[in-house]
């Protein structure tokens, strides 16, 4: 709460310096961004996160203050942005289905960068002589001076 009207105040002191307002999940930030959107004449895009059935607009609607998020967002009306169809068909009855949304899929090719697989990592594991259940793990330092 105190994060989503922190939001508010910078963005309603900024509001000079902006057209639009890009926020990633439908939580207290896009609230306060919507809001903002609706007082200053801004456009507000609000990426949805989550996957099929596990998303923030399907978990939302489980519980009553998450549908009254919904009800808000639905009628500050903001653009949405999904990264999938799926993400976008758990808007019906959410309250934000009438609202203007687009699929904009991620710019990664899975047919060129897709993860390895498990015969691929044991190869791998064997040529740099890491043993099975090995992570490689990377630590950083802040130094000062």
């Amino acid at each position: 709460m105190f994060f989503g009207a922190a939001s508010f105040l910078h963005l309603a002191r900024r509001r000079a310096h902006y057209d639009v307002v890009h926020v990633h999940l439908a939580s207290s930030p896009a609230l306060a961004a919507a809001l903002a959107g609706k007082l200053f004449g801004k456009r507000v895009l609000v990426k949805l996160g989550g996957g099929t059935g596990v998303g923030e607009v399907a978990l939302s609607r489980k519980t009553p203050l998450g549908r009254l998020k919904l009800k808000v967002l639905g009628a500050l009306r903001p653009t949405l942005v999904a990264v999938n169809g799926d993400i976008l068909a758990e808007l019906a009855g959410s309250g934000l289905e009438g609202l203007p949304a687009f699929v904009i899929p991620n710019g990664v090719d899975l047919r060129k960068f897709a993860p390895a697989t498990l015969d691929q990592k044991k190869e791998l594991r064997g040529r740099l002589e890491w043993p099975e259940g090995f992570r490689h793990s990377v630590h950083f330092e802040a130094h000062s001076g």
